[in-house]
């Protein structure tokens, strides 16, 4: 039984300002769903008792601790 369409408005904070959704670039579009999709795995396999590394992720880690 669906009912109406959810209707939402999204707003990123970047840089201390909130920008809304439709004003990202692509890159930062897809940057911020690969970001989201991450989260909700992690999420999810953790309550599940699993412990979920992305290499990606791991590699990118790593040269912020390098570099900071």
């Amino acid at each position: 039984m669906a009912g109406k369409p959810l209707e939402v408005e999204i707003f990123v904070r970047q840089n201390g300002e909130l920008l809304p959704y439709d004003e990202l670039t692509e890159e930062e579009k897809r940057a911020l769903s690969e970001s989201l999709n991450k989260r909700v795995i992690r999420a999810i396999a953790g309550l599940r008792g699993y412990d979920v590394e992305f290499p990606d992720s791991a590699q990118e880690r790593k040269k912020e601790k390098k570099q900071g």
